[in-house]
């Protein structure tokens, strides 16, 4: 891995720590405002939010500055993404993350539950990070070493 690689590889690291701790902080708020609406109407059949659901609860919590929050259209889900950027170190770009925020089901424009949250790994790190892409790598080179022993028989025969 070059010093291109790698630092772009960190920034990525450090995007996806800040997207996923956004997201772990913007569930609660979220899945408290849309709590009350379970079993009622959240959406028109547009996919817009319906009046009801568009509070200034719902436009403060998704106020969360540095990140872009947008909502994504489904007929399954209520889902926020949150989406930011890292510059690369000492180079001229920079690198975006998306973590998505599950907050309920939909039954056609019913909200149908409030779905559960798992919060999502903020500790990457980039030396264990190349580490397994290295191991990876090895082991990916001894699986075709080994499979192209098997030529011509297929590994799939049993």
């Amino acid at each position: 891995m070059n010093d291109y690689q790698k630092a772009e590889l960190a920034a990525k690291i450090a995007a996806r720590n800040r997207c996923n701790k956004a997201a772990n902080e913007l569930y609660p708020r979220l899945a408290e405002i849309f709590r009350p609406m379970v079993g009622k109407k959240v959406v028109k059949v547009d996919g817009e939010l319906v009046h009801g659901c568009r509070t200034n609860d719902l436009r403060r919590a998704l106020d969360v500055p540095g990140y872009h929050v947008y909502r994504y259209c489904s007929v399954y889900s209520l889902m926020w993404c949150v989406k930011c950027s890292e510059n690369i170190v000492g180079q001229s770009g920079c690198v975006y993350q998306e973590a998505s925020v599950y907050v309920a089901s939909l039954s056609g424009q019913i909200c149908e539950k409030i779905d559960e949250w798992t919060d999502l790994k903020t500790d990457y790190n980039l030396d264990d990070l190349v580490a397994k892409i290295d191991a990876a790598e090895l082991a990916r080179e001894e699986y075709d070493r080994v499979k192209g022993l098997t030529f011509p028989f297929s590994e799939y025969v049993r």
